[in-house]
């Protein structure tokens, strides 16, 4: 017997015998009840090599994945990037809020993404992935430039739901633009325990996305915020469109569209945001563009649904399969969010 509510397929996609933390791949009956809010008979899948095991119903085809959303609790001390002007931002956000409106927009799961450059942040996104049930992946902070960052990340990759990492961007690389010996370090072993890199990179930093992408052909690198286009001039800039074209030719790397409608002047025309989700699309294809809300930064510039359906109407020529891929497909496999549930406890 296997998860009564399991779909048979393949899964994985790691070399025979490696786990993402480099131990025995675990699972549970929680998984599921995790997963849909349903009880199952998942522990015979313990049994099944992690190719034959069954996925479970959450990650079939169709169902829409929120590849970036964010947590925040302002007692933790964590959060002081928020200025204390900010009226939209600087309170706490959790899981009774953004429940109802996944609900309301027939979203899956999603990726919880840092918010905070502390690893000390890993824990409280724990917390908030248990309490949610629909956290399908957690991408954590990583402190580059502390001391033994390939053993932390060992440490960090035991996780439950850990999928990637998320390090300020600017930490990678020095004065020169070369990378330093602790980013090296860092990527060797995120690289490793086969998790991913988010890259929230901005500008000129956008520049050392492909040499990373080729120094680690394994990797799954994924560009945050569609590059961060600067739209305030209400026009597409060369420069942002050329790194999106450079980095677009590694394979390994994917684009989220995510973070936009922040990136616009207050009233200004939306035109620009279609301009430049085209052009995202023209350069990455359906198979690597990957939807995200961004919630809760996403509350600056309008609601969950009413992005939600402004992308769909922007991707509205694709067809059922390359839809499937943007809104959910895409995630699941750079994620690798099969391992991820195998691994949940």
């Amino acid at each position: 017997m296997v998860c009564r509510f399991a779909r048979q397929g393949g899964g994985g996609g790691r070399p025979a015998g490696i786990t993402r933390a480099g131990a025995a791949v675990r699972t549970s009956a929680r998984a599921c009840q995790t997963a849909r809010g349903l009880a199952c008979d998942i522990a015979e899948c313990r049994e099944l090599p992690r190719r034959a095991r069954p996925r479970h119903q959450w990650s079939g085809p169709g169902v829409i994945i929120d590849s970036h959303q964010h947590f925040w609790r302002l007692e933790t001390g964590l959060y002081d990037w928020i200025p204390p002007a900010d009226a939209v931002l600087r309170r706490n956000f959790e899981v009774a809020e953004l429940a109802p409106q996944l609900r309301d927009a027939g979203i899956g799961g999603t990726i919880l993404v840092q918010a905070a450059n502390s690893e000390d942040e890993l824990a409280e996104l724990g917390r908030h992935a248990a309490a949610a049930g629909f956290v399908r992946g957690i991408v954590a902070p990583l402190e580059i430039t502390r001391a033994g960052v390939a053993d932390r990340i060992a440490r960090m990759a035991e996780t439950p739901l850990l999928v990637g990492f998320r390090p300020p961007f600017t930490a990678l690389s020095d004065s020169a633009g070369a990378l330093t010996d602790s980013a090296g370090a860092a990527l060797g072993a995120i690289d490793r325990y086969g998790l991913a890199l988010d890259c929230l990179a901005v500008g000129p930093a956008l520049g050392l996305i492909p040499a990373l992408a080729q120094s680690h052909a394994g990797m799954n690198l994924i560009v945050d915020h569609g590059g961060n286009p600067d739209l305030s001039a209400g026009k597409v800039r060369g420069e942002w469109r050329e790194s999106m074209r450079q980095i677009a030719g590694q394979p390994n790397v994917s684009c989220k569209l995510s973070g936009l409608l922040t990136r616009l002047p207050p009233g200004a025309d939306r035109t620009i945001v279609a301009e430049h989700v085209a052009i995202l699309r023209d350069l990455f294809g359906p198979s690597r563009l990957l939807w995200g809300s961004d919630w809760p930064v996403l509350t600056k510039g309008d609601s969950y649904g009413n992005w939600l359906q402004l992308c769909r109407e922007l991707l509205d020529d694709l067809d059922e399969a390359e839809t499937a891929a943007v809104f959910g497909g895409n995630a699941m496999r750079v994620y690798r969010l099969e391992d991820a549930h195998d691994r949940t406890a």
